[in-house]
């Protein structure tokens, strides 16, 4: 494992019964990057945090986190990382002051200065027991938890699942506030793209429990691409495009989502179209033509 990998994932597999959650999966996670971990309810993306975190043993792979093998549950490991589950879990009758004691005690790198300016910062209630917070408000709460441990790793767990949009993007925006003041590196497991599309600068996308892709966000959007073709004469019925993920035919044009696009750039202006219209696509738009089971299974052949 390279000291600039915050988590290595090599082989993994989780097994339950007959049916794999997570299959032969691979990746690597840069320090000081904020990953976006995509994928479909059920696609296996809990179960590979949770064997991250030691709370499932592996079927067979091997996991890194931060250099350390999670599955005895090493202390130091447990001191460098923090981890937000999608449900949350402090105890119900705790307010801020027992909450932020409690901490304190059990924490060697708690930093209460901190935990005070986040909690003021995402307008908690100071004497509020946690079991009467909001679900918005509970997941602001145990993100200020797991910032205030000073991490060098932050593990997310579908923390906007069941959230409105406006909760949503109100916690979405205390995560970016944080991030910017703590360098942490953040794991971000979510179905919500969108969410992951503000602050994530690496991704991966699975589907059942493989590995589709991973790559700087950016890179992956220079990949995957809209093209239309049109012809004025009327749309061939058929049309073999290279790298296709999706393709939709109208009476004048073909639209295709196309993979690897700047090396099949130029065997797209040979189709005979009229005119090539090429279109920057949003990781939600890549993301699902990604995870139609068609796309998923070509691009498993691939790899």
């Amino acid at each position: 494992m390279s000291d600039t990998d915050a988590i290595v994932i090599d082989g993994l597999s989780k097994r339950f019964g007959s049916k794999y959650a997570v299959n032969d999966l691979s990746l690597t996670v840069p320090r000081g990057s904020v990953y976006g971990f995509l994928g479909r309810n059920g696609a296996g993306k809990t179960t590979t945090i949770r064997i991250l975190m030691g709370l499932l043993s592996p079927t067979s792979g091997t996991t890194r986190v931060l250099g350390f093998d999670p599955e005895p549950g090493p202390p130091e490991m447990y001191r460098r990382v923090s981890y937000v589950p999608e449900e949350p879990h402090i105890y119900e009758w705790m307010d801020k002051r027992w909450l932020f004691g409690f901490c304190d005690g059990t924490h060697p790198d708690w930093d209460n200065a901190l935990a005070e300016e986040l909690w003021q910062r995402f307008t908690l209630p100071d004497g509020t027991r946690f079991g009467n917070l909001s679900r918005g408000m509970k997941g602001k709460a145990m993100l200020v938890v797991a910032l205030a441990s000073r991490p060098e790793l932050l593990i997310l767990d579908d923390p906007t699942s069941g959230l409105d949009a406006a909760v949503r993007r109100d916690f979405m925006h205390g995560i970016i506030g944080a991030l910017d003041e703590t360098k942490v590196t953040v794991f971000f497991s979510t179905h919500i793209i969108s969410d992951v599309e503000r602050i994530a600068d690496h991704c991966a996308i699975i589907h059942d429990g493989h590995l589709l892709r991973q790559s700087r966000v950016e890179d992956l959007k220079e990949q995957v691409k809209s093209v239309q073709l049109v012809y004025e004469q009327g749309a061939p019925q058929t049309l073999s495009v290279p790298g296709a993920l999706e393709m939709v035919r109208e009476e004048r044009d073909w639209t295709v989502t196309v993979d690897n696009y700047p090396v099949i750039a130029p065997a797209l202006e040979n189709l005979g179209a009229d005119r090539v219209i090429v279109s920057d696509m949003t990781l939600e738009d890549i993301f699902i033509a990604c995870t139609t089971e068609t796309a998923a299974q070509l691009q498993r052949a691939r790899a």
